[in-house]
């Protein structure tokens, strides 16, 4: 947004010039993806002409390549993306990858849930919406804190199905003024199921700090819970009494504090990776769930992202 000022006239944005200056190297595309900690409008603008820019195949060659000598300057990230691919194949991650990509294709061009009719209505919602699920994290935290294990573990279970639902609300705000939306429903996905899956999958699929601080094979088992019924069957041992062997059994008997610690520290890890759609917000939310893994013993003080 910093440099798009530069090419914003009274009628829009200076497209023809702003592409010649990419061509000849004056700027590149990166730069018009800087803008400031809190301009959700400056952003979108941003993330809007950089979409358009990107639909010229010269500007598209030259931007992958631009990313491509990033990447390659970078050992970090060059081991990182190998890392990737390891994981991948261990997690049947691109099996998995194309079923998150269908679902969450199918409710972008189906559905919405942002129903403004100007950007600042529809961001007034979108921060709703977003604060509504922080507030539920925080409350499993403040429950794991009371040592209500199974009452932790359910809202946490609860963030994860929200953060299902709200899985495309930043690609929403984004389209808020795109036609194509008056064919789209006002509508939230009902399916428990789905949402554990998207939730899930959308941020612990492909993701070396939660592989490092709840384990590899924990990440694993936690995959195969939400693509199989598992977590629908948690979250009622978290409410209801039930039998086991044959001898009736209360939530506390089931739900232990070690399950509860996984469920809150994945569902918060999973706010920020998945909902964390703009730089200032990922930072805010990592913020908090690195201050509680730090409080319950599982974070060093100094801990990485």
């Amino acid at each position: 947004m910093r440099v798009l000022t530069n090419y914003f006239k009274d009628d829009g944005v200076e497209v023809s010039r702003l592409v010649e200056d990419i061509k000849s190297n004056r700027i590149s595309l990166f730069e018009i993806l800087e803008f400031d900690d809190g301009d959700y409008q400056g952003a979108v603008i941003s993330f809007k002409i950089v979409g358009i820019l990107l639909e010229n195949s010269d500007l598209r060659k030259a931007f992958l390549s631009d990313l491509k000598q990033r990447i390659e300057a970078s050992t970090a990230e060059t081991k990182k993306i190998e890392t990737v691919e390891k994981e991948l194949s261990r997690k049947q991650g691109h099996k998995r990858f194309e079923k998150l990509s269908e679902l969450r294709n199918n409710n972008l061009s189906s559905s919405r849930l942002l129903s403004g009719e100007s950007f600042s209505s529809c961001l007034s919602q979108y921060l709703e919406l977003i604060s509504h699920v922080e507030d539920l994290w925080a409350k499993a935290c403040k429950s794991y804190r009371s040592l209500d294990f199974p009452l932790a573990a359910f809202l946490s279970i609860l963030v994860i199905e929200e953060i299902g639902k709200l899985s495309n609300i930043g690609l929403e705000l984004v389209n808020f003024d795109e036609s194509y939306k008056e064919n789209l429903i006002n509508k939230v996905d009902r399916s428990h199921r789905k949402k554990h899956f998207i939730g899930v999958m959308s941020g612990a699929l492909i993701n070396n700090r939660l592989d490092r601080i709840l384990g590899k094979e924990t990440i694993r088992r936690i995959l195969h819970e939400a693509e199989s019924d598992h977590f629908e069957k948690l979250r009622q041992s978290c409410l209801y009494i039930d039998h086991l062997n044959g001898t009736p059994v209360v939530p506390s008997k089931i739900i232990d504090e070690e399950r509860a610690k996984t469920m809150v520290v994945l569902s918060g890890e999973l706010i920020a990776e998945v909902l964390g759609f703009f730089p200032w917000e990922f930072e805010r939310m990592i913020k908090n769930v690195e201050a509680f893994e730090i409080e319950i013993g599982i974070l060093e003080e100094k801990g990485e992202i």
